[in-house]
């Protein structure tokens, strides 16, 4: 799934991304696609997917993140260096 910067989602507050065998493999987030989300929530549980320009979601305060890449996502980049301000809650650990 890519949120493109051409079609943005101006409104959204909040985005939850849940466990299902039809979503894709990788979510990509342009600058610009989503500038009020605040909450991200990825429930991924056995399946690992791949996590692109998260850094572009610029209000985002609270991830909540539940599955396989647990590690992968507490070592994010970009969370990693946001940690005062932005929560992550990781489930399953």
């Amino acid at each position: 799934m890519v949120a493109r910067t051409c079609q943005p989602f101006l409104a959204l507050k909040e985005l939850i991304l849940a466990y299902s065998p039809e979503v894709p493999p990788a979510y990509i987030f342009e600058e610009g696609s989503m500038p009020n989300i605040e909450t991200l929530v990825m429930k991924f549980g056995d399946q690992g997917k791949e996590i692109f320009g998260v850094e572009n979601l610029t209000s985002l305060k609270e991830v909540q993140y539940s599955g396989c890449d647990a590690e992968k996502m507490k070592n994010h980049p970009y969370l990693s260096g946001k940690m005062t301000a932005i929560r992550v809650t990781l489930y399953g650990e």
